[in-house]
């Protein structure tokens, strides 16, 4: 499959008439505009892998049918935007089109991994989308101070490994669009093991051991999955 990687791309927080969290214009947004308006593309994905909620992208297309939006982030009660919530699924012709999956704190790999596969890739069969964009950098690892989900390296791996999977399916080309992250020393490492992953690279670089524990949390997401496949009911099958 075809795939084109932006490195300090991601700029979620951007609304469509609004700025924040260090955020001014929503490349994200301009980019799926650009694939729905230039290319004449009908199904764009937007996959959201950062820590935080990406309210901005949420908020341009809650009422677009043309734009799939599935966001994966901590629970918007414990962090930044506050936003998020399972209950945001989209308003007129794009109610069912944003999909929020907010995860509890020290979720860690086995969490990411287990929305990816059990939401993620069957939206991908089911929307059939003409291109796949995610964004999300480094955020969500164990070390940065903004977040508390408590992914390593290989959890970053996997996610664009499932990413890759996903997309091979159908041949669907790929935008990654790597941004973010507020530990300097991890930055870098996050974005090249998400790269690593959608290029099916085995992940060549060395981490520290988590310095606390964490907790996979199986049967809240589970629980999080059964209440998002409720109410999508009446537009996909979860």
């Amino acid at each position: 499959y075809n795939l084109v990687d932006s490195v300090g791309g991601g700029l979620h927080h951007a609304g469509p008439d609004y700025g924040g969290g260090f955020c001014v214009f929503n490349d994200v947004a301009v980019c799926a505009e650009a694939f729905l308006r230039t290319l004449g593309n009908e199904r764009v994905l937007i996959l959201d892998t950062d820590v935080h909620a990406g309210n901005g992208t949420m908020d341009i297309f809650y009422k677009d049918p043309r734009v799939l939006f599935i966001d994966i982030h901590q629970d918007p009660l414990s962090i930044y935007p506050g936003r998020g919530f399972i209950e945001e699924i989209g308003e007129g012709e794009g109610k069912g089109y944003t999909v929020n999956i907010p995860l509890p704190p020290y979720t860690g790999n086995e969490g990411m991994e287990m929305v990816l596969e059990k939401v993620f890739m069957p939206l991908v069969l089911q929307f059939e989308p003409q291109i796949i964009i995610r964004n999300g950098g480094s955020d969500p690892h164990f070390s940065d101070s903004l977040g508390s989900l408590r992914l390593t390296y290989d959890g970053f791996h996997k996610i664009g490994k499932i990413v890759r999977e996903a997309a091979g399916v159908r041949n669907i080309p790929v935008v990654n669009m790597s941004c973010s992250g507020y530990n300097p020393d991890t930055v870098a490492e996050g974005m090249y093991s998400i790269l690593s992953g959608l290029i099916d690279k085995e992940l060549d670089i060395h981490e520290d051991e988590m310095p606390e524990s964490y907790d996979p949390q199986v049967e809240s997401i589970e629980e999080i999955i059964s209440e998002l496949g409720e109410k999508l009911s009446d537009h996909w099958n979860i």
